[in-house]
């Protein structure tokens, strides 16, 4: 994952790769950033990844139960990039849940990281922590994709320039 400012704002690319006429066809997606750090995000986004992967040999709607990408894409998703594409938007959207969260706690518990002073007080870091840790439970119904629809998925796209000319 790489940070940019895209049009004022940070936003995070994402990618996947796969084969084609290059050694890789680059698929990327803008993600608006947000600060701060929580705990278990790469745990979850994996655990997506894996749950909404589906190999090429098994037929695409025998197990799928997420919404498919746009017709207008310019060239169709892989299941790599299908699975990305779904486990980026769920994961972003536990996080803002949380961010949201963690904004509303009162002043002590959502102080910014601070080694020395976490370690003059060790239960500051603990306080902090409690506040940024993932909305998994409460956000359960957006990991079972209810609520999802095309249109709200941060589908990725094929990055063609990307190799260059």
């Amino acid at each position: 994952m790489h940070v940019h400012d895209i049009d004022g704002q940070r936003k995070i690319h994402d990618f996947t790769n796969t084969s084609k006429r290059y050694l890789y066809r680059v698929h990327a997606a803008c993600i608006p950033l947000l600060s701060g750090y929580f705990s278990g995000v790469g745990d979850l986004f994996s655990a997506l990844v894996l749950a909404h992967f589906q190999p090429i040999s098994l037929h695409p709607s025998q197990f799928m139960t997420s919404p498919s990408p746009p017709s207008e894409l310019s060239n169709p998703l892989t299941p790599l990039t299908h699975a990305v594409s779904l486990a980026v938007t769920k994961t972003h959207t536990i996080l803002a849940k949380t961010h949201e969260h963690s904004a509303s706690l009162p002043a002590d518990e959502r102080q910014p990281s601070d080694d020395e002073l976490d370690t003059m007080n060790p239960m500051r870091r603990v306080k902090r922590m409690q506040g940024r840790e993932l909305m998994l439970i409460r956000g359960q119904d957006i990991i079972r994709g209810i609520g999802l629809t095309s249109e709200n998925i941060r589908w990725m796209g094929e990055w063609d320039a990307f190799w260059g000319p």
